[in-house]
């Protein structure tokens, strides 16, 4: 999908954010980090006073874009994680679950991405599937030492390199409501946010 595709319809579903000053921030949030402003879309959403899922969501995948996965795991696993658990809340959204599997990936923590994703049900989702077809271009990179440390339970020492823009803002699945906002009012929200 193209920049200005994923631009267009990015905005179209922040994974059931009503449309107020926080979808606003969002949309413009998107835009910029699509356009590859990553850190200037990260500023933007620290200015939001609110503190949503979907804000805290959207922060963790500008950590992700930004290479900076252990600040994302953090900051997304109250948010997706069962308190005081190692399991994931089923009712959250699913691109936050692989949201926070990415982070795992980028933090250097592949057995716990690994286990996050068994959990998961939707196994059919493009998210999941993405995080999954990651984990295992990685595991066939491992050196035979690598894949033995692997096998007993280590995590071996090597860095994760994404081959795809990381981190869902939105529901990738999900269909274009009536209430989205058109190419004019993103492109406005961008030259604004700018």
């Amino acid at each position: 999908m193209s920049h200005n595709s994923r631009a267009r319809t990015s905005v179209s579903s922040v994974a059931g954010v009503p449309a107020d000053s926080t979808s606003s921030i969002l949309a413009k949030a998107i835009v910029l980090a699509d356009a590859g402003d990553t850190e200037c879309a990260l500023q933007l959403l620290k200015s939001e006073g609110k503190s949503t899922n979907a804000i805290v969501n959207a922060r963790c995948v500008c950590l992700i874009r930004l290479g900076r996965g252990e600040e994302a795991r953090k900051a997304l696993r109250a948010t997706v994680m069962q308190p005081d658990c190692t399991w994931m809340k089923p009712d959250v959204p699913v691109i936050y679950r692989t949201n926070f599997c990415i982070s795992l990936l980028l933090s250097g923590h592949p057995n716990g991405c690994q286990s996050s994703l068994m959990e998961m049900t939707e196994r059919e989702h493009p998210s999941v599937q993405r995080v999954w077809q990651t984990l295992d271009a990685w595991k066939r990179s491992l050196t035979f030492w690598q894949r033995v440390q692997w096998a007993v339970g280590l995590e071996p020492e090597t860095q994760f390199v994404l081959d795809f823009v990381a981190g869902d803002f939105v529901e990738p699945l999900s269909t274009l409501p009536t209430s989205v906002i058109t190419q004019n009012t993103v492109d406005r929200a961008a030259s604004q946010a700018v």
